[in-house]
């Protein structure tokens, strides 16, 4: 979560995904698509805060959801997500680290990114060795090269991505560093999440958004 920080004050920005439901942010946030990734991390990221001792959401994770649906733009394109924030009326960005970068600087905003109680969904991108693959010697030869501190270090430098490896990080750029540390990442149980996650954004799709 990020705020344009010339047009809401410090003090009546969110400190949480769950006040967005609240009447006075009512219109000022953007819904995407669920078929784009950062949708549905972070709505992974909410629902995950409403699990029951089966890994069920509650119902009360499902009522959440929709006054979250119900007090957002709800958008299905990029056209209409730009829109949104070049009207004035979208104030809170709801994205990914690198995105909410790119729209600062296109849409000329003035953001500031929020520490949310609770954390925020962190995901991170990842290389495999394709099974079965007649080059696995090569294979590992690459991945250890672009794993390697000096290369992730030289990508983050490029890029502006936070590494996750520590040594990489180590050597990026200070300012990549001090990205690291502006939000907790949230706790949650992937391995557990990840299963549910295409029926519960069908639920999304045809009751609630």
């Amino acid at each position: 979560m990020a705020y344009e920080s010339d047009k809401l004050a410090a003090e009546r920005a969110p400190k949480s995904w769950l006040d967005l439901t609240r009447g006075e942010y009512k219109g000022k946030y953007v819904i995407g698509n669920t078929a784009w990734q950062t949708t549905r991390v972070y709505l992974a990221g909410i629902l995950a805060r409403f699990l029951d001792d089966k890994g069920e959401v509650t119902q009360a994770g499902w009522d959440f959801l929709g006054a979250f649906y119900a007090n957002a733009i709800v958008v299905d394109d990029a056209d209409a997500r730009k829109e949104a924030f070049k009207s004035g009326g979208a104030i809170i960005n709801l994205n990914w680290f690198g995105g909410v970068i790119k729209d600062a600087k296109e849409l000329g905003m003035q953001v500031k990114v929020i520490d949310p109680e609770g954390g925020t969904p962190v995901i991170s991108e990842g290389v495999a060795i394709m099974a079965g693959t007649d080059q696995l010697e090569q294979a590992k030869a690459f991945v250890d090269w672009f794993g390697s501190a000096d290369v992730m270090a030289g990508y983050a430098k490029k890029f502006g991505q936070v590494p996750v490896l520590p040594a990489a990080l180590a050597k990026s750029p200070p300012e990549v560093q001090a990205n690291a540390k502006l939000v907790k990442a949230q706790p949650i149980d992937w391995d557990a999440v990840a299963p549910k996650l295409d029926g519960w954004l069908q639920k999304i799709e045809l009751e609630i958004r």
